[in-house]
Order: C-alpha cells, then sequence, then structure tokens
C-alpha cells in the first residue's frame, strides 16, 4: 500500500477515498527532474542532443542568411517634387516603401532626394524608379558616383 494514501482518515468525505495527502504531484522540483533523468535513457538523450545540435545549426543559418541580405543604401536625385499632392514626399516615399524588399525610404523636398534602403536580391531599382516617375509624376536620376 502507497504511503501517501490514507484511506481512513477521519476527515476524509464520501468519495474521497484513496486519494493522495499532498496532492496529486507531491515531488518536489528536483525530485521530478532527478526522474525525468532516471528515466532517460542514453538513446534518448541522443536523439535529444541531435535535436538541439540540429536547433542550433537552423539559428546559425537564418542567423547567416540575415546578415548576407544586409540592405543596399542609395540616394537618388528626384526633380518635380511638391509640397502637396501626388508629387509630395509622403507619397513618394510611400510608393517607395509599399514596394516588396525596400526596408527604409526618406525624402526630402528641401534637398530634392531620397534615400532609399532596399533589397538588391528582392527590387530592381530601375522598375522601382520607374513605378515612382509614373505613379507621382516626378523625374528620378541617379547621382554620379564621387
Amino acid at each position: 500500500m502507497n504511503r501517501h494514501l490514507n484511506p481512513r482518515s477521519p476527515a476524509e468525505a464520501p468519495g474521497e477515498r484513496g486519494r493522495s495527502v499532498r496532492g496529486p504531484c507531491h515531488h518536489r522540483p528536483a525530485e521530478r527532474l532527478l526522474v525525468f533523468f532516471f528515466f532517460l535513457t542514453k538513446e534518448t538523450a541522443m536523439r535529444y542532443q541531435m535535436v538541439i545540435g540540429l536547433g542550433a545549426l537552423l539559428v546559425v543559418l537564418w542567423s547567416a542568411d540575415q546578415v548576407a541580405a544586409a540592405p543596399d543604401r542609395v540616394t537618388l536625385k528626384i526633380e518635380g517634387l511638391t509640397p502637396t499632392g501626388c508629387s509630395s514626399p509622403a507619397a513618394v516615399r510611400g510608393t517607395m516603401k509599399s514596394t516588396d524588399g525596400v526596408s527604409d525610404a526618406e525624402v526630402s523636398l528641401e534637398r530634392g532626394e531620397a534615400v532609399l534602403e532596399f533589397d538588391p536580391a528582392k527590387v530592381d531599382l530601375a522598375k522601382l524608379t520607374g513605378k515612382v516617375e509614373r505613379f507621382c509624376q516626378v523625374k528620378i536620376t541617379r547621382p554620379p558616383a564621387p
């Protein structure tokens, strides 16, 4: 008979016969951990190590992919910007940022330029500038490299 069961307890209500005195799980956390490792066989431990190793490998590959895909930064000259309307800096910025692969776009009316951060694997710069020129009715040129 289990020492934690007390079938003849005077405070026991009818129908509660055979319940543990200390509750459903009376092991302390450290004892639960020992019980877990006691039942862990060598083969199961090797499987856990393999799963953990594969998980670590996936994290390394994912982070390497993120580092390799650092965005390019380019400055574009924009002619025809207006303070409001479809040729405004906000409209140009919104059109640029709506393109998949563009991470950031800053458009300045005073300088007449846009600074664009994009993923060259996803964005064709010529197509992007053509789209912005059509929708926003501006002229975009790329300044010569210094």
